[in-house]
């Protein structure tokens, strides 16, 4: 069985899942994938400082298991899209800049080359892994990811964010990974980005097989996992924790490599680092090694050899980590490169030159001297070291190294410097000696370096004086948004020819492309996209003076134009209305340099699925028929919303300007519309009540004698306003139950229990215990008082709003309970969490009961509450984002707020 790998981001950590029973788990560790702002209740683990990254912790544990309920809203809720070329796509449940995107995008297009650097993939994915692109799940705050994303992906919600690798061998599989924006105001970001795009580069070009493949079959890869993540994100930035973790020595290098998924969260991604930070800066060849074990999926051979090698090496990983204490993150890396032998040192002339001697070679000790290199060139170079195998190591130690400068670092006797140019031919190579000084001379004719074949886009590189039959090839490394990849030749005389090939090299009888016209001027075009692309230039007639140049186009990042952004009317998108205007005419006058579409929305706010004008090009002008009052989104050529425009008679309307954008009451006139009016005596109880006011949303608001037509109106409003962005099915289930809201008159003018369907309650403790009741299936009819609603002086509630309260309890019991099947369990399960880690306070009326623990919280979302607890709607998303997210998915971006007449 295949099972999907997870990535759970718990206080700043990963978590794996698998769908094997054996395999179930959630772990909490410690990820520092870049931190710097706090969503609401987090606690800030670990703050460091990674340039460009900015990511946090969150710690929000849940004793209770959460359940579920019907919600298929994503591609609502996350309608922003934007691309980072082709393999990297984000989803977003809020707009990003064209400023933040671009800072997104090259983080993430800077980390996959660092990836691809120091893991030295060679750019080529694992075979049968599917997972060409990712998909970046983000949504706007840690409350709206710790319930949406609950709902729309069915993940736990208790962390900072998860990866969802699926199976990479079934084609089409999408890797994506779920997390939310952080922004204070003043710095924003995605949430652990570089961390976890390392975990899907690691999925795709070196972890052969899934989570439950090498999970089975391994015991010792969790440090490699969590610690290669943290490695690559922090490679070329201070990781503030090494240098004090280093000093203490608490873990051997056994102890780090047999870390798991039970262990703490230093252990798992503090001393991964430092285990995984040990392989790259002292065994490169264990490196190489265990890659090769990875992406041959011989995970039991690589148990064995990390076993080993963390036994063999215990001492020298003492001997680092005390190194790492004090050196940690210098600039002359003095605790790198240093495998122990005892064979004995190669004979060495210093300064000898030779790239003769590229290649193998032995000798290496584990004593430190210090050398010096001068360049005394009028070129630009660059320096690494040669690894024991003879290849070249990654990381280049200096790679600006200019004319008149001396790089000067420690070293061990017998190591091999290689001083290349900048296309990293080999200029002059040194062997480590005793305080060795050497010197790249100005005349080193190996400077030019004309066998060199490598091409990089734009750039001319020189041909050889080609005689008849003389042939000469290139390549090329093209990433994936390449397109129209093209050599072209140019020589003064005679004739050269022209052949180019995809993957392999070229010959004269196989190639995909061919130009051989009779002088020496050719052109190819090899087609597109990621790989090696090859050249043959070969001489028909001797020619010189020739030059071979290759070049291609790279897709834009995709941005929308910065001279339009998202109009405030877009929140009206999703709110229901009413549609019973008049016929009309109307149009809208694209003055903005973007493609645009336009679809009507729904009367419950929906886009209707015809695109009416699916190419509204700059400076064109739209004009169509439709009824006043109608509601028309204009969006980008990405789907994402631009404006809403509300059809007024004959109304004409620019993208761009100072246009007013009126925006109607979103479910028409607030209040009760056509007046008060005489109760019928079809309804229930018709001797008591006497008026009747239906409000905008069609709730049936009613009252005795006693309370004044204004109360009735105050209240229609107050119950309008709270429900102007409920979904619509609410209200008619309520009216199917039963539901009738009653106002009281002011204190002591009218009691609760007058009210016929109270009369059954015990008059002398409810007449003053309560000015109010919510509605329930047993008794439909909610309450309120007079006093409340018109903000009496007298009121003893005074500060906050008793109407709302009420009106919380019937929404839930006679309307969300029958829309939402399963409604009422996430709410108890939210309230053991709450009570569970006193979240509101001990002794606080919400604690009471799952039924006043969430009308407290809506009381609290329309900053209606008063005494203790969380009482305006940022408190609240501070306080309990758990109970914030189930209040924001039924009221959404709500414009009001509670205030007296």
């Amino acid at each position: 069985m295949i099972s999907n790998r997870v990535t759970n981001k718990k206080n700043n950590a990963t978590c794996y899942k698998t769908a094997l029973a054996s395999l179930a788990m959630s772990v909490s560790m410690f990820s520092n994938a870049a931190t710097v702002n706090t969503p609401p209740t987090a606690e800030s683990i670990i703050n460091l400082s990674k340039p460009g990254s900015h990511a946090q912790s969150h710690k929000h544990n849940s004793p209770v298991a959460q359940s579920s309920i019907p919600y298929n809203a994503g591609e609502n809720i996350l309608r922003y899209n934007y691309n980072c070329g082709s393999k990297i796509s984000i989803r977003s449940e809020s707009y990003i800049t064209a400023e933040n995107l671009q800072a997104v995008c090259d983080e993430l297009i800077s980390e996959e080359e660092r990836y691809h650097r120091l893991m030295k993939t060679a750019k080529q994915p694992l075979s049968g892994d599917n997972n060409t692109t990712v998909q970046i799940n983000a949504f706007k705050d840690y409350a709206s990811y710790q319930y949406n994303a609950a709902q729309i992906f069915g993940i736990d919600t208790n962390n900072g964010g998860m990866y969802l690798e699926g199976d990479p061998s079934v084609p089409g599989n999408q890797a994506s990974y779920v997390t939310y924006i952080t922004d204070d105001g003043s710095s924003w970001w995605i949430m652990n980005l570089s961390h976890e795009f390392n975990h899907y580069l690691d999925g795709r070009y070196n972890m052969d097989g899934n989570f439950a493949t090498y999970m089975e079959s391994s015991n010792n890869v969790v440090f490699w996992l969590e610690g290669s993540a943290e490695y690559v994100a922090w490679v070329d930035w201070p990781y503030d924790y090494a240098r004090e973790l280093a000093e203490q020595a608490n873990y051997s290098l056994a102890d780090v490599v047999n870390t798991t998924y039970e262990h703490d969260t230093g252990r798992i991604y503090n001393w991964g680092y430092l285990g995984v930070a040990f392989i790259f800066e002292r065994h490169p060849e264990a490196l190489d090694t265990i890659l090769s074990y990875f992406r041959s999926g011989n995970y039991s051979a690589y148990n064995s050899y990390i076993q080993n090698f963390s036994s063999q090496n215990g001492s020298e990983w003492y001997e680092w980590l005390q190194c790492t204490a004090t050196y940690h993150d210098s600039p002359n890396n003095e605790c790198w490169d240093h495998t122990p032998t005892t064979d004995p040192i190669d004979p060495v002339t210093p300064g000898e030159g030779s790239c003769a001697a590229m290649g193998p070679y032995s000798g290496r000790t584990s004593t430190t001297t210090s050398i010096n290199i001068e360049n005394l060139t009028n070129q630009t170079l660059q320096i690494r070291w040669l690894q024991e195998d003879g290849t070249l190591y990654s990381n280049v130690y200096d790679d600006a190294f200019a004319p008149g400068e001396t790089f000067s670092r420690t070293s061990y006797i017998g190591d091999k410097w290689v001083v290349t140019d900048t296309n990293e031919s080999c200029v002059e190579l040194f062997t480590t000696v005793t305080n060795g000084n050497f010197k790249v001379e100005a005349d080193d004719d190996v400077i030019i370096t004309p066998e060199d074949n490598e091409l990089t886009k734009a750039s001319s590189k020189n041909l050889a004086i080609a005689n008849a039959g003389d042939v000469k090839d290139f390549f090329i490394e093209v990433p994936a948004d390449a397109k129209n990849v093209t050599f072209s030749v140019a020589a003064n005389n005679g004739d050269a020819d022209l052949y180019v090939k995809k993957g392999s090299m070229p010959t004269t009888s196989s190639y995909d492309c061919k130009s051989d016209s009779p002088d020496s001027n050719e052109s190819c075009s090899a087609g597109d996209g990621e790989g090696t692309y090859f050249a043959l230039v070969s001489a028909y007639a001797g020619f010189s003076g020739g030059s071979i140049v290759v070049d291609y186009t790279v897709d834009d990042i995709v941005i929308p134009t910065p001279d339009l952004v998202p109009d405030a009317s877009c929140n009206l998108e999703g709110q229901a209305y009413s549609r019973n205007g008049t016929s009309t005419n109307f149009t809208i006058n694209n003055n903005s340099e973007t493609g645009l579409k336009v679809q009507w929305l729904s009367a419950d706010g929906s886009r209707y699925s015809k695109v009416y004008n699916d190419n509204f090009a700059p400076g064109d002008s739209w004009s169509r028929g439709s009824y006043t009052g109608d509601r028309w989104i204009v969006t980008d050529q990405a789907g994402q919303c631009m404006k809403v425009i509300t059809v007024e008679s004959n109304g004409n309307y620019n993208m761009l300007g100072d246009d007013p954008i009126i925006i109607p009451d979103p479910v028409g006139a607030i209040g009760c519309q056509g007046g008060i009016q005489a109760y019928p005596s079809n309804m229930p109880n018709s001797y008591y009540y006497t008026r009747l006011c239906s409000s905008g949303t069609g709730l049936p608001i009613i009252s005795g004698r006693y309370a004044s037509d204004a109360a009735l109106h105050r209240t229609a409003f107050l119950l309008d306003s709270v429900m102007q962005t409920v979904d619509s099915r609410v209200v008619p289930m309520m009216v199917a139950n039963g539901f009738r809201h009653g106002v009281m008159g002011t204190y002591p003018s009218e009691l609760t229990t007058w009210m016929p369907e109270y009369s059954h309650l015990d008059s002398a403790f409810w007449d003053e215990r309560a000015r109010g009741l919510g509605g329930m299936p047993s008794v439909p009819l909610g309450s309120s008082a007079e006093e409340n609603a018109m903000c009496h002086s007298n009121d003893r509630y005074l500060g906050e709003d008793i109407t709302i309260h009420e009106y919380a309890h019937s929404l839930h019991l006679l309307g969300l309970d029958y829309v939402f099947p399963g409604f009422s369990s996430r709410l108890q399960s939210a309230h053991a969490n709450a009570n569970y880690y006193s979240l509101w306070g001990a002794g606080h009326y919400a604690m009471n009961d799952y039924k006043e623990y969430f009308a407290e919280g809506v009381q609290s979302f329309f900053n209606a509450n008063m005494g203790g607890g969380p009482n305006t709607r940022s408190a609240l998303q501070a306080a309990d984002p758990t109970l914030y997210g189930i209040i924001y998915e039924i009221f959404g971006n709500s414009p009001y707020y509670r205030s007296c007449p």
